[in-house]
């Protein structure tokens, strides 16, 4: 009963003060609860810094899915903290660094990166194997194939030469490489480079323009002709990879006698293209794209196909990397 009646004396005392003026209103929309038991006039000032629920305050509109500018739209253009997105009209997930915009998320048919060297051909763009017959920058290096015939690579009076080696190896994988050491010449017309150790395996080259022939092989006009060895080697013309890169072999290998030849391109190893030259006047077609490392090597070679014996088969392609 004490406890009722004290609450509600301090209720009566807060409704007028000993003047009989009646105290100030509280508007104050905060929940404080007043403990002010005196007599005199409340001049309660406190200020509700809150938000109010359902109210908009406009601030700078700030990539962060909220309507900040009160504008109804959230994350409009030109939001702070937008990024930069970029066409991909070709669909291959590359941008066109000429298309740009920002925005604060990806709007359709945009991406992140500006890699794209040809937004209209989705199979150009950087990680595609290059491709030497059709003039484009596949692969968005800023490069294009050139093509190098393998006739050009032959020198007289040097071997190695450039990035092209000739020689011969004990399997298709390049096992046992081993680089030929003696060059010869047959009537100023054709000539080879060979290794006086190893039986048969030559590398001959026709420089004339006007076909050659020795015994029952025939050299064409310009031309590269491989012999493999007696005792199952392989001849080899190795293009060693200056730098990183992906190219493409285009070519035919041809019997130039009654040839039964194994043939193949290579690329570190890993065969590329070939087949089984079997007998005068047949032919392999090679043609393939590939990437190969700095110091790996593509090998165009020719071995035995159970025997040796007039064997002589002619390589004439293009090797295209860029």
């Amino acid at each position: 009963m004490l406890t009722l009646f004290v609450l509600f004396a301090a209720c009566a005392t807060d409704s007028a003060d000993e003047t009989g003026v009646a105290p100030e209103a509280d508007t104050d929309t905060d929940t404080d609860t007043d403990t002010d038991t005196d007599t005199d006039t409340d001049t309660d000032t406190d200020t509700d810094t809150g938000t109010d629920t359902g109210v908009c305050v406009a601030s700078t509109e700030t990539c962060n899915g909220l309507d900040d500018d009160c504008d109804g739209a959230a994350d409009e253009a030109g939001s702070v903290g937008e990024s930069p997105f970029f066409a991909d009209a070709d669909a291959d997930s590359f941008g066109d660094p000429s298309a740009a915009m920002s925005a604060c998320v990806a709007p359709s048919g945009y991406v992140t990166n500006d890699e794209d060297c040809d937004d209209t051909r989705p199979a150009v763009h950087p990680g595609q194997v290059e491709i030497g017959s059709d003039g484009l920058d596949n692969d968005c290096d800023a490069s294009t194939l050139v093509a190098m015939h393998v006739y050009d690579a032959f020198s007289s009076a040097t071997n190695p030469f450039g990035d092209w080696t000739f020689g011969y190896a004990t399997a298709t994988d390049g096992a046992g490489f081993t680089v030929y050491t003696d060059h010869a010449d047959f009537d100023g017309s054709v000539d080879f480079w060979y290794a006086p150790s190893v039986e048969g395996a030559r590398v001959y080259r026709n420089h004339t323009t006007a076909a050659w022939t020795y015994s029952s092989t025939t050299f064409s006009p310009e031309s590269i002709v491989l012999h493999p060895g007696a005792a199952g080697e392989y001849s080899v013309v190795r293009w060693t990879a200056p730098v990183s890169t992906h190219c493409q072999v285009d070519g035919s290998f041809t019997a130039s006698d009654s040839t039964t030849t194994a043939v193949g391109v290579y690329a570190d190893g890993a065969l590329v293209s070939g087949g089984e030259v079997t007998g005068a006047g047949t032919s392999v077609p090679v043609s393939g794209t590939f990437a190969v490392g700095a110091g790996e090597n593509v090998d165009v070679m020719v071995g035995p196909n159970g025997q040796y014996y007039f064997d002589s088969t002619e390589f004439d392609g293009t090797l295209a990397c860029d």
